[in-house]
């Protein structure tokens, strides 16, 4: 799976926005609030990647627990495709 192009992360007053841009901009009604670990994990969605592989990076580079990643990952996963921004 893989995040939709057309969409920049960016880090604006402590807060983390994914903005559609290009054509993504015109289909897509406002921004994306994330917390840090939604916007590492968008970053690591730029590129094909599975959910094994993003719960690996997720709790290599946080202190989270296995098995509350995992379904936070899920959700979040989930989110983003009833939206139409996974390919």
């Amino acid at each position: 799976m893989k995040f939709v192009d057309g969409f920049e992360i960016v880090h604006i007053a402590d807060e983390h926005i994914a903005v559609p841009v290009g054509e993504q901009k015109d289909c897509c009604q406002g921004v994306i609030v994330l917390n840090e670990a939604a916007a590492f994990l968008l970053e690591e969605m730029k590129h094909e990647i599975t959910i094994d592989d993003l719960l690996l990076k997720l709790v290599s580079n946080y202190d989270v627990d296995e098995s509350k990643a995992r379904d936070d990952i899920i959700k979040m996963v989930g989110s983003l495709n009833e939206l139409g921004l996974i390919e």
